[in-house]
């Protein structure tokens, strides 16, 4: 995947946040792509 910098941005969260995000990640998957797996699932992206 090529990451263009104008197209990411940053967000803070708690360490556990993360931590949790991990454990629901897949080896190798970025948190972009959990937090947008999560949004699918919760109906929250219009696809």
């Amino acid at each position: 995947m090529v990451r263009v910098k104008e197209n990411w941005t940053t967000i803070a969260l708690k360490k556990e946040t993360v931590e949790l995000l991990k454990r629901l990640g897949r080896k190798g998957e970025l948190y972009e792509d959990v937090v947008r797996r999560l949004l699918e699932k919760a109906g929250k992206t219009g696809n």
